[in-house]
C-alpha cells in the first residue's frame, strides 16, 4: 500500500479522519539577555566563529500531541537514534522521519520510498504487537539531556490537558538499568501501566503521540523544559528522596569512557577549595540527581550528559563548560538562558586520538589549570 506524507502540525488548520489535535503551545519566538563568555586555552584557535551559535534568541517549536485511530509504529532503523515510521489511515507522520531515516529503511527492506515523498509499505509483512485502549506512546531516551527535553516535556503537557495516567497505558522502550522506570511511577503512573517494548512494530486502536520527540524541541526548547524541571523536583520531593543539596558543583567525567580530563584529579582540589561538591552523575539515580542539583547556584564540567542537571538549578544558576573544540554544542547555554544564569565556555584543543580510549571519536583534554581557574573565578 501506498502511505503519503501527512504534516501533524497542519491540524491546526486541518483535520483528519484518524487524528485529534491537542495544542499546547505555538513555537514562539524567545529572546534572552544573557550572553556566554568565552575563552580558549589556544590564542591561535577561532574563538570568534566557535562562539557564534551561542544566540540571545530562537524560535522554540509548536509543541502539540496527536491522538491518532488505527495507528500502526515501527521501530527506529538500525543504526540510527531516532526517527520511526508512524502509519495511519492513507499517510504517514512526516513529522518523525527524515530522508536519512528513510534511506535506511529502503537499504533495510522495511519499505521503498517513491517520488513525491510517497512510501510503499506491506503491513502484512510485520507482525505487531497489539494494544486496545487508550495508549501512550512515549520515546524515553537514555541520555538524561534527551530524556528531560525530548521525552518527560510529553506528561507534563498531557497533565495539562487533563489525562488521568491511571486510565492509560504507557508504552515505553526496555528501562531496564536506567532509573526512568523510577521517574516514571515518581510522576504518577502506576507501575502496572507501564509496558517496556523494545525494536518491535506496535498496533494501537488509540494512542496519544506527543511531539518533543519528533524534531526541534532539543537545541530550542520551549517552556515545557524548564516546566519538567520543576516537574522532575516535585517527582523526587513526593518520592522523599533525600541527598545532599550542595551550592556549588563540579561535574566529574573521571570514569567516563570517554572524552575524558586527563588532569582532573588535580583540579578537583582546586575546586574543593573554592567550596565546591565533585559529584559522579552516575552514581546516582535520576531523581537523586533531580534533588542533589536543585539548590545549586554554580555548576560546572565538562560538555555532557551530567551538566544535564543543571536545569534543576536555582533560577540565576551559572553554568561553565569545559568545551571540545570539536565538540561545540549550545545544549546547556539554552539551560542558562532558562535559568535567567550566566553561562561560560573554556574551549580546549583535544588530544591526538591516539591517546584515547577505543571508540572516542574526539579524544581526550588537559587544561590549563592557570588559565582556567582564573577564567572560573570571574563567575564566582
Amino acid at each position: 500500500m501506498q502511505y503519503r506524507p501527512f504534516d501533524l502540525r497542519l491540524l491546526t488548520k486541518e483535520t483528519h479522519d484518524s487524528c485529534e489535535f491537542f495544542l499546547h503551545q505555538h513555537h514562539k519566538s524567545l529572546e534572552f539577555p544573557i550572553e556566554t563568555v568565552t575563552q580558549n586555552d589556544r590564542v591561535d584557535s577561532d574563538e570568534k566563529r566557535l562562539s557564534d551559535i551561542f544566540t540571545k534568541n530562537f524560535v522554540s517549536p509548536i509543541c502539540y500531541t496527536t491522538k491518532i485511530k488505527d495507528c500502526l509504529i515501527g521501530p527506529r532503523p538500525e543504526g540510527i537514534s531516532r526517527y520511526w515510521p508512524i502509519f495511519f489511515g492513507e499517510n504517514y507522520a512526516y513529522n518523525f522521519l527524515n530522508n536519512l531515516s528513510k534511506e535506511a529503511y529502503v537499504k533495510q527492506r522495511v519499505f521503498g520510498w517513491e517520488q513525491d515523498d510517497v512510501i510503499e509499505f506491506d503491513e502484512s509483512s510485520v507482525e505487531p504487537l497489539e494494544f486496545s485502549g487508550p495508549c501512550v506512546w512515549l520515546y524515553t531516551f537514555y541520555n538524561i539531556d534527551h530524556l528531560l527535553r525530548e521525552s518527560l516535556p510529553s506528561l507534563v503537557a498531557l497533565e495539562q490537558i487533563g489525562l488521568d495516567f491511571k486510565n492509560l497505558k504507557f508504552i515505553v522502550p526496555n528501562l531496564n538499568g536506567t532509573s526512568i522506570f523510577e521517574m516514571l511511577v515518581a510522576f504518577g503512573i502506576p507501575a502496572k501501566n507501564i509496558v517496556q517494548v523494545e525494536r518491535q512494530w506496535m498496533k494501537f486502536s488509540e494512542v496519544y503521540i506527543p511531539s518533543f520527540f519528533s524534531f526541534g524541541h532539543l537545541h530550542t526548547p520551549s517552556s515545557f523544559y524548564p516546566a519538567t524541571g520543576e516537574r522532575v523536583k516535585k517527582a523526587a520531593r513526593d518520592a522523599k528522596v533525600n541527598t545532599k543539596r550542595p551550592k556549588r558543583i563540579f561535574v566529574s567525567r573521571e570514569r567516563a569512557g570517554m572524552r575524558r580530563l586527563i588532569n582532573e584529579r588535580y583540579v578537583q582540589a582546586d575546586f574543593v577549595k573554592r567550596g565546591f561538591d565533585v559529584i559522579d552523575p552516575g552514581s546516582m539515580s535520576k531523581l537523586e540527581q533531580a534533588n542533589y542539583f536543585s539548590e545549586a547556584e554554580v555548576v560546572v564540567g565538562q560538555h555532557g550528559m551530567g551538566i544535564a542537571n543543571a536545569i534543576y538549578a536555582k533560577p540565576g544558576c551559572k553554568i561553565v563548560e569545559i568545551m571540545h573544540t570539536n565538540l561545540n554544542r549550545v545544549s546547556y547555554f539554552r539551560t542558562a538562558q532558562h535559568l535567567g544564569g550566566q553561562h561560560g565556555v573554556y574551549y580546549v584543543e583535544p588530544m591526538d586520538l591516539k591517546y584515547a580510549q577505543p571508540g572516542d571519536k574526539f579524544g581526550d583534554v588537559a587544561l590549563d589549570r592557570t588559565e582556567f581557574l582564573t577564567f572560573l573565578d570571574k563567575f564566582l
